[in-house]
């Protein structure tokens, strides 16, 4: 096999491995978010600076907020 060829196919087989992490990432975000929309008590997650990273439909509905909006800061 020469240079060429093996780049092609080391090239091929890093944008494959990168299609299967992103679709991986995907699935799993789509599931959490299941799971925790499917939680009737309130559910968030924040960073270290207080934002709000994710929340669930009971959150949205206690504090009167949409998923859009759970970046600003509920004090």
């Amino acid at each position: 096999e020469n240079c060429k060829e093996r780049f092609i196919t080391q090239r091929t087989e890093k944008l494959l491995e990168q299609m299967k992490l992103a679709s991986d990432h995907r699935r799993l975000k789509i599931c959490s978010e299941t799971a925790f929309d499917s939680i009737p008590d309130l559910v968030w997650f924040k960073d270290v600076k207080g934002a709000h990273l994710m929340v669930n439909n009971g959150f949205c509905s206690a504090v009167d907020k949409t998923k859009k909006q759970k970046y600003i800061y509920i004090r």
